[in-house]
């Protein structure tokens, strides 16, 4: 597999406004202060905030300036390069409502709102299209990624793939971006994900995480990202232990935070409100602390995602202690994930535990607290755009699926028949195959128990059709 490329250097800094010397100014007087970025940020902004201020890569408000500048104790003016030209002034604040649009779509997109998310970018474009090739660089690349991103989420791989052809030399030529580039190749593994060829995922999705070995990848939530997408490359092709050793990797990458998506869009709705009245320094303020807490948000949920597909992978091969262990420390972050469809997941698994127990009444308890969940989830899909519904589809899938094995061994036969009959043809409308395929598989031995050994081998049949062509033989 290929190497990593190194970005090249990037052009000279952007003339189109004075941000470069104000990030030189606040990096210089943060550390002649000795002060550390998260130092600066205090409570009301994050680090990643002062981080992209130092190196040019956002253009702070004056009321976030102004309380940059409380945090390093020195008058605001110490901090503002000369004012810009009357006339350049309406196009400041055009620029400026830009990059307020793209924080919506951001957060469009973390509420799994691709749709919403796409419209408003198109939009976007359309509205500031006399103005493209005046955006930094880093402006330009951001738009497309994210218009990629949105495009992902609703399974339109074609279109993502030509937004990131045009991101990628707009990558490569940023200061220091080396980790922009990494987000476009992690980004094109997933097309190929989403497309049914493992094999050129895993090569774009190793890259990534060779880059983050190397140490060019800072960003936790990208990391995440990239240990996920490594791990379900390798599950896809079938390597299990390949899967563990990355997700175990992902596992003593990630830190326990304590923020709440609910928090998230509190501040959102704040910022909202303070944009309808074009208060726009307020609203990017709320706006960045809104994006600040959901990455810690997504960062738990990549956690216990982790645990969960762990906890799978040791009811597989017997290990019933260590998936509990798991699926407890799973549990503990639902709080902050909000529960929901990973509590639909992890339910499901402590009811395919509770089974391999044989301890029945348990395993019913929890499968029936996972259906209720994910039943909601499933009547709310319309919401969302077409990567979560699928995923909400494949976990209550899995879900009839164990409910219905609990009720096969509870002697509800006909019950668990017409389950298992539906958990496929909830499976059968996802691009999970696999999913599609362990079902097949579980029907098949119901059946063969049952002594229809015909039908179980229909069902045999389709389970290894579906599991060779997730792995592309």
């Amino acid at each position: 597999m290929p190497q990593a490329r190194q970005s090249p250097a990037g052009p000279p800094k952007e003339t189109l406004d004075t941000l470069g010397s104000i990030g030189e100014r606040v990096r210089e007087a943060r550390r002649k202060r000795g002060l550390s970025q998260e130092a600066v940020a205090g409570p009301w902004l994050s680090k990643s905030y002062i981080s992209g201020i130092e190196r040019n890569r956002i253009r702070p408000s004056l009321k976030a300036l102004q309380l940059v500048a409380d945090r390093l104790e020195i008058p605001l003016r110490d901090l503002l390069s000369e004012p810009a030209p009357m006339s350049e002034a309406p196009r400041a604040s055009a620029l400026a409502a830009l990059t307020y649009q793209l924080d919506h779509a951001s957060w469009l997109l973390a509420s799994a709102q691709g749709c919403q998310a796409l419209r408003l970018l198109n939009e976007t474009e359309a509205r500031y299209r006399d103005q493209f090739t005046e955006l930094s660089l880093y402006t330009r690349y951001r738009f497309y990624l994210l218009r990629a991103c949105a495009q992902l989420r609703l399974k339109n791989t074609s279109s993502a793939h030509d937004d990131l052809e045009v991101a990628m030399p707009l990558a490569q030529q940023l200061a220091d971006g080396v980790e922009d580039v990494e987000r476009v190749r992690n980004l094109r593994g997933l097309i190929y994900y989403e497309q049914d060829m493992p094999h050129q995922a895993l090569d774009h999705h190793a890259d990534c995480l060779r880059a983050l070995h190397a140490g060019h990848i800072q960003d936790l939530a990208l990391q995440l990202a990239i240990y996920t997408n490594v791990a379900n490359d390798y599950r896809a092709l079938g390597d299990l232990a390949g899967a563990a050793r990355i997700f175990n990797e992902l596992l003593e990458l990630a830190t326990g935070t304590t923020s709440l998506e609910q928090q998230a869009g509190n501040y959102w709705s704040l910022s909202l409100v303070s944009q309808a009245r074009e208060d726009l320094d307020r609203a990017r303020l709320y706006a960045d602390q809104a994006l600040a807490i959901l990455e810690a948000a997504r960062n738990l949920t990549a956690t216990a995602e982790a645990q969960v597909s762990l906890a799978d992978m040791a009811i597989a091969r017997n290990d019933l202690e260590e998936a509990e262990q798991l699926l407890q420390e799973a549990r503990q972050t639902l709080p902050y994930t909000g529960g929901g469809l990973i509590g639909s997941a992890l339910y499901e698994r402590y009811a395919a535990l509770e089974l391999k127990r044989g301890k029945l009444d348990a395993a019913e308890g929890y499968a029936q607290k996972s259906l209720t969940l994910g039943t909601v989830a499933y009547e709310t899909r319309a919401t969302l755009d077409a990567a979560a519904q699928s995923q909400v589809l494949r976990t209550l899938a899995r879900t009839l699926r164990t409910v219905a094995l609990v009720m096969e061994g509870q002697g509800r036969c006909a019950e668990a028949g017409t389950l298992l009959a539906r958990a496929l043809e909830v499976a059968e409308t996802t691009e999970y195959v696999e999913t599609i395929s362990e079902i097949h598989f579980d029907y098949a031995e119901l059946l063969r128990g049952r002594g229809d050994h015909a039908a179980a081998g229909d069902h045999y049949r389709q389970a290894y059709e579906h599991r060779q062509r997730r792995r592309g033989a």
